[in-house]
């Protein structure tokens, strides 16, 4: 399965095989018109957990449990390491705010999106069931 997230008015595809595509939608005709994806393109990420766009950046959690920030406007790829190590069991990720919220396993984190540095959220685990649309999956 891919997942599918607009980010900076890019539209974003990240496939199973674990590679990053975009196109710019033109809004006028609805036409895509492909538009390299920068440093994070031609990268392979082995798969993708989780994906979601905050202020015009696309966060991703890759295979290997790290997250990453693309800015498609500086061609720029960073690495956020979570506090707890890696996202090994990430189920999904949204943007809340000014920061990210992410499922781990049961736990939910509030996670700094310029740094990476997590925060448990609340004392109780989550029971969350996940499928396979709007970028969430089993």
């Amino acid at each position: 399965m891919a997942f599918v997230c607009e980010a900076g008015g890019v539209l974003y595809v990240l496939q199973t095989n674990g590679t990053v595509l975009s196109n710019r939608i033109t809004t006028a005709t609805g036409a895509i018109q492909p538009q390299s994806a920068g440093s994070a393109q031609g990268l392979n990420f082995g798969g993708f957990k989780a994906v979601t766009d905050l202020n015009g950046y696309l966060f991703f959690i890759a295979n290997d449990g790290l997250s990453y920030r693309y800015a498609l406007a500086a061609n720029t790829l960073a690495t956020l390491r979570p506090t707890q190590g890696k996202w090994n069991n990430a189920k999904a990720i949204t943007g809340v705010g000014n920061y990210l919220m992410v499922v781990d396993g049961e736990q939910l984190y509030r996670v700094d999106p310029q740094t990476g540095s997590a925060e448990a959220v609340g004392n109780e685990r989550l029971l969350i069931r996940t499928n396979n649309f709007a970028g969430f999956h089993n």
